[in-house]
């Protein structure tokens, strides 16, 4: 699928950022309000995370590629490099595109752009995590040729009483 012709693809500075922190926000509060339903506190864990991205763009540790019509941005993708096993490798941490852009193309040009800046970098391999329910962002990852290589378990503790350690 062809991204619109409109929308022009380019690195997120932190002026893009500090100009359009309700976006931004909204954007990632869409994202968390998808992949993890009926949780709470998520306005505040899209403003808590807008800041991060303020601060890892300013020490230079975050890759981020916008989407942008007009200068608003109407998507971006956050990567940062991590090392895993002695390798090098890409980790996608968020993919946010407005709902009124889906299906035209963004996210795939996302990724696009932040694989030719991997392969460039002479990274081989790309990371990133799904939430189980969301089944339409599988679907999109897998034709972007992503594939599972392992499974995140979680358990809710709960209290052991007499197992304690003293």
């Amino acid at each position: 699928m062809e991204a619109a012709k409109d929308i022009v693809f380019r690195p997120v500075k932190t002026e893009d950022l500090q100009k359009n922190p309700d976006e931004i926000t909204r954007l990632l509060y869409e994202n968390y309000r998808l992949n993890f339903p009926g949780k709470g506190g998520l306005h505040e864990f899209a403003e808590s995370r807008y800041k991060d991205m303020i601060r890892f763009c300013k020490d230079g540790s975050a890759m981020l590629i916008g989407a942008f019509v007009d200068r608003k941005i109407i998507g971006f993708l956050w990567a940062y490099k991590r090392s895993f096993l002695g390798e090098t490798r890409l980790h996608i941490s968020e993919i946010a595109v407005d709902s009124a852009y889906r299906g035209q193309g963004v996210g795939t040009k996302l990724l696009d752009c932040i694989e030719k800046i991997a392969f460039d970098e002479g990274i081989q391999t790309m990371e990133l995590m799904a939430t189980k329910e969301n089944e339409n962002v599988i679907r999109f990852y897998e034709k972007q040729g992503f594939y599972v290589t392992r499974l995140q378990f979680e358990k809710k503790v709960k209290d052991r009483g007499e197992n304690r350690l003293s």
